[in-house]
C-alpha cells in the first residue's frame, strides 16, 4: 500500500497547479482529470476570507490526485456542485452524507483563472438513494399525453 498523507484539509485543487493546468488542459483537449474525492461528511464549517465566503465539509475524506497520490483530512473543500448538495442534506437532518466524485478541470473562458471544475459520480446509484428511487418511479409512470388545444365554437352565420 502506498503512503497516504494526512493534512488538515483536502481540496479538489490538489495536483492542479496554475499555470501548468492551462497547458495540460490544452493538451488534454479541454478536459483534464484532477482526481477522486471520497468521504463521509458529518457537518460543515464556513467562514469569510479576502476571497469571499467559503464552506467546507467536516468528516473523513480522501482525495487521490490523477497521479495516485492520496491525501486524507477532516475537512474537504471543493466545487459548489459537490459541497452544496451535501450541505443541504446535512441541514435537512441527515446524520452523514457520502461523497464520492471524480473531479475534472475544464477550460472556462468566463473563469478568471481560465478553467473551472466539473464532477461525475464515482459510485453507482444505490437502491437506497432517494433521488434514484424518485427517478425510477417517475420513469415508470406513462409519459404525459399532449391534448389538442381547445377550439372555440363556431359563431353562427349572420342572416341577411
Amino acid at each position: 500500500m502506498s503512503q497516504i498523507d494526512i493534512k488538515k484539509k483536502v481540496t479538489c485543487a490538489f495536483g492542479m497547479k496554475a499555470p501548468a493546468v492551462l497547458v495540460a488542459l490544452t493538451e488534454a483537449g479541454g478536459r483534464l482529470y484532477s482526481g477522486r474525492l471520497v468521504g463521509i461528511a458529518t457537518g460543515t464549517k464556513s467562514g469569510v476570507t479576502e476571497y469571499g465566503e467559503w464552506t467546507a465539509l467536516i468528516g473523513q475524506f480522501q482525495f487521490t490526485d490523477r497521479f495516485g497520490a492520496a491525501t486524507r483530512a477532516v475537512q474537504a473543500f471543493g466545487p459548489d456542485i459537490v459541497i452544496l448538495p451535501a450541505v443541504a442534506a446535512l441541514n435537512g437532518g441527515a446524520q452523514s452524507i457520502n461523497v464520492a466524485v471524480d473531479v475534472y478541470a475544464v477550460a472556462d473562458a468566463k473563469s478568471p483563472v481560465g478553467w473551472s471544475y466539473t464532477c461525475a459520480s464515482a459510485i453507482e446509484e444505490s437502491e437506497t438513494d432517494p433521488l434514484a428511487l424518485l427517478l425510477k418511479s417517475a420513469s415508470a409512470v406513462a409519459a404525459p399525453i399532449a391534448l389538442a388545444a381547445p377550439v372555440a365554437p363556431a359563431k353562427p352565420a349572420k342572416k341577411g
